[in-house]
Parts: C-alpha cells; structure tokens; sequence
C-alpha cells in the first residue's frame, strides 16, 4: 500500500524521502544516493532482503520455535534504544544504521 506525494510547492527542486523508513537501504536513509533508476533499483533489492529475512523468520525450524512470536525488522534494536519500534521514523532508523555490525542488521 502506498501513495503518491505531490512535490513541494514551495522548493520543486527538493529531493523527497521516498520509502517506508523500515525498508529503507542505508544509502537513501543517508541522502547519498540520487533518484536515478538504477539506484533506485539497487534500493529495492535491499527492501526486498528485509521482506525475505521477514519471511524465514516466521518459518518454523523446529517444533519449540513454531509458537514465537513475530518480530518486525529492526524491531529488537529500536527496542533496546527505547525508540518507537511500531513505526520508526528516519532519524530512529539512522541511529540504527550507524550501529556496529552485526547490531544494525536484523
């Protein structure tokens, strides 16, 4: 689900965040990276990991781990950081980027 944000009246030239900040690759939550199609694509394959560590997560390995309880991505470090885990904003998910790895994956 999505929806279409009109550009800025005010500065038509300004680049807009664009995305769901849980999904977001590091690069756009940054800024670094422009709005080329080609990056934009290199984006979407790291949303598309999320949504693919989301669904073997909740594959159950064993018969003890079929009843736990989903976990959204992230959500365990934005807990631990007291910051909103139901629906982070951008500058909560770059304190999560800027983590030691293997603390900012999910």
């Amino acid at each position: 689900m999505s929806i279409k944000l009109d550009q800025n009246p005010i500065c038509p030239n300004e680049q807009q965040q664009i995305g769901t900040p849980r999904y977001m690759s590091p690069e756009l939550l940054v800024g670094t990276i422009g709005c080329e199609t080609d990056a934009l694509l290199k984006c979407d394959v790291y949303a598309l990991g999320i949504v693919f560590w989301e669904i073997l997560s909740r594959y159950p390995y064993d018969k003890k781990d079929y009843d736990q309880k989903y976990e959204l991505p992230f959500e365990k470090q934005l807990t631990a950081r007291n910051l909103n885990s139901s629906n982070p904003q951008i500058n909560e998910m770059l304190q999560i980027i800027n983590l030691e790895k293997p603390l900012n994956r999910p």
